[in-house]
This record gives C-alpha cells, sequence and structure tokens, in this order.
C-alpha cells in the first residue's frame, strides 16, 4: 500500500509539472502574441495617419500580459490548480521515497509506537528526544521520524506535545483535579514551563487550561 501511495503522489507530481510548463508556455506565447498585435497596430496607424497615436489600451495590456507571464516564472503558485495539487502532496515524502522501509516494518513500528505511548507514557519524560525515541524503537532517527510523519500525521515534537495534553486533560477533569494544580500538571505530563504547556494547550484546543478547569466548575 505504501508503494502504491508513493508511485501515486510520484505521477501526481509529474503531471503537474507538465501542466505548469504548458500553462507557462501558454502565458508566454500569448505575451508575445499580444505585445507583437501592440507594435503592429501602432506601426499601422502611424504609416495610415502620418502621426503616431499612442494607444492607452493596448500598451496596458500588452504591460499586464507580460506582467503575468513574469509572476508565472517567479511565482507558479499563482496557478490555483497547480497551488492545489502542490498543497495536498505531503512535504515528507520526498524525503522519505528512498528510506528503504519496508510496509510490514512500518506497521510494526507503528504498534511499538503506539504502546510507548499509550502503555509507557515516554512523553511524560521532559528530556525526551528523536534519538531516545528511535532507540526506543530500535530503529534510525530517519524512520523514526517517517513513522510519525505517515501514520501519525505529526512531527516529532506535536505527537509529543499533543500526547502530553490529552494527559493533561485527564489529570485536570473530575475529582483528579484537586489533586493537583496547572504548574503541577505541566511539569506531571513532562512540559519544563508553565508558559510552554498553557501554549501548547491552547493549540490543541482553543481554551487556556485555566479555562478548561472553569468549564467543569461552572
Amino acid at each position: 500500500l505504501l508503494k502504491m501511495y508513493f508511485n501515486s503522489i510520484n505521477i501526481i507530481k509529474f503531471l503537474s509539472k507538465i501542466v505548469f510548463n504548458l500553462l507557462r508556455t501558454i502565458v508566454v506565447l500569448c505575451s508575445v502574441d499580444i505585445v507583437s498585435y501592440g507594435i503592429y497596430s501602432i506601426l499601422i496607424i502611424k504609416q495610415l495617419l502620418g502621426c503616431f497615436l499612442f494607444y492607452v489600451q493596448i500598451v496596458s495590456m500588452a504591460l499586464l500580459v507580460l506582467y503575468v507571464g513574469y509572476t508565472a516564472f517567479v511565482q507558479p503558485s499563482v496557478f490555483g490548480v497547480l497551488r492545489l495539487i502542490k498543497n495536498n502532496i505531503p512535504p515528507e515524502i520526498d524525503k522519505y521515497k528512498k528510506s528503504g522501509l519496508t510496509e510490514s516494518l512500518s506497521l510494526e513500528l507503528k504498534e511499538k509506537l503506539q504502546y510507548l505511548l499509550d502503555e509507557k507514557k515516554i512523553y511524560k519524560q521532559n528530556d525526551i528526544t528523536l534519538q531516545k525515541l528511535a532507540k526506543y524503537l530500535d530503529t534510525t532517527r530517519h524512520n523514526t521520524s517517517q513513522i510519525i510523519n505517515e501514520h501519525f500525521d505529526l512531527n516529532f515534537f506535536e505527537l509529543i506535545n499533543k500526547s502530553r495534553i490529552e494527559e493533561a486533560k485527564e489529570l485536570l477533569k473530575g475529582e483528579r483535579r484537586k489533586n493537583f494544580n496547572i504548574i503541577d500538571v505541566a511539569y506531571e505530563v513532562g512540559f519544563n514551563n508553565k508558559v510552554t504547556f498553557n501554549k501548547s494547550f491552547k493549540k490543541y484546543n482553543q481554551i487556556t487550561p485555566s479555562e478548561y478547569v472553569k468549564s467543569f466548575v461552572a
């Protein structure tokens, strides 16, 4: 399945390049055509009337198309379709294309990681790093990062912080909250300071820890 997924992504990227090159060529050709038409029209009018008539509309149109052509070269994302294609391609795909991680090993490592999160709660270690996590999984840092990206759709720090926040929510609700204050909870789940804890908590819940606690008191 992973191999089919990677192949489909590569096909999309290849087609997107073809479409972009085609659109860019069309814009350039249209630019040349309109500019040529403008120059030709001005010369014809000058020859027929014996004077140089400056048509703002023609020149403005030519300049506009030239600007669009230039923008297409330096900012390809102006093409909406290509931008959507680009945004739907995970940025990690290229990085892991040659990792050599098989589907079976990928699933095995994913299960081991899930166990470490659910049962061992390794996120509560305030000094946990990607390297340490890789040692727990008995694999490389690169494979560990790939597993997190592909199976959890997060990076290492996001996975750890999100797990910490879920644990904190459990500690702050119900009768258990009476045994902790907010700073105690922050340290308990692995954060080193209250500021980072509050920021992460609000990122995943849209409210602060204090507001979360008040929602149970009210």
